[in-house]
């Protein structure tokens, strides 16, 4: 509390929700279903804390149990600061590869699904001093992800958690290679602008690249899953950063700035 989330803007549902979909979202990019998960609970010594620890409790089990993930374990203790942690666990078969970050090569198409910007937009309401609780959360792409392993449609996959741009970076550096974007292919969110979509973070979209001749079968597969997916980029020779191709058909390099946990 206070770093990911702020007490006044969230109630114990809303808060259950969504640290289930941001743990699911890394499976996602791992093309794997999650099965168990463990959760740890640090909870100040106060009648609200601890009554509200009850409601997400039961929210929290009921959440897990809709993506077919069973709670098998964790732990609770007092502190001064309201703390979660949920850890989720998954079988993978031998058969199926999971996603990393670090297979991008030249030429390959870059990939996203969802709409990018709505909770950063959300945050900037709730900032500006909008009189509403947080409501977005991420839907799952569990199913998409997994397919993509499966099919071995993706080389390279990460989920956007803080920032299309710093995400991009750090799957590109990963591979080695850069990436440029096109700037009308960004599928920014409703309301929500380009700073939102490129910088904003907490969307728990897939990120991920591909061969253009495999891009006919993803398509196919985001159809299978109802998946909204939009090529927004390409792969580019060497450790060249992050380019954004304007409008008017400018590029620009980008910073990889975004959300930092530390700061």
């Amino acid at each position: 509390e206070g770093t990911h989330f702020r007490g006044l803007w969230v109630d114990p549902v809303y808060l259950a929700k969504r640290v289930v979909s941001v743990n699911i979202s890394d499976c996602a990019a791992m093309g794997v279903a999650p099965r168990y998960a463990l959760c740890s609970l640090i909870i100040p010594q106060d009648s609200l804390h601890i009554s509200q620890a009850q409601l997400f409790m039961e929210a929290l089990v009921s959440e897990l149990t809709f993506h077919g993930i069973t709670l098998v374990g964790g732990n609770i203790s007092r502190g001064a600061t309201l703390s979660i942690s949920l850890t989720l666990l998954a079988v993978v078969q031998a058969q199926y590869s999971m996603l990393t970050r670090n297979g991008a090569v030249l030429r390959d198409m870059v990939l996203v699904t969802g709409q990018l910007g709505n909770a950063s937009y959300e945050l900037s309401q709730l900032e500006s001093g909008a009189q509403q609780k947080a409501a977005y959360i991420s839907p799952s792409r569990v199913a998409f992800g997994k397919l993509l392993a499966e099919r071995k449609l993706a080389s390279a996959c990460i989920d956007v958690s803080d920032g299309l741009v710093l995400d991009l970076n750090r799957l590109t550096k990963a591979s080695g290679v850069g990436a440029c974007m096109y700037e009308e292919l960004i599928p920014v969110a409703v309301h929500a602008n380009l700073d939102h979509a490129l910088y904003g973070g907490e969307d728990y979209e897939l990120l991920f690249t591909a061969k253009s001749e495999l891009v006919p079968q993803i398509f196919e597969t985001a159809d299978v899953t109802q998946t909204p997916v939009s090529i927004i980029g390409k792969v580019r020779q060497g450790k060249s950063g992050i380019e954004l191709i304007d409008r008017q058909n400018r590029p620009k390099k980008l910073k990889p700035f975004g959300w930092d946990h530390l700061s």
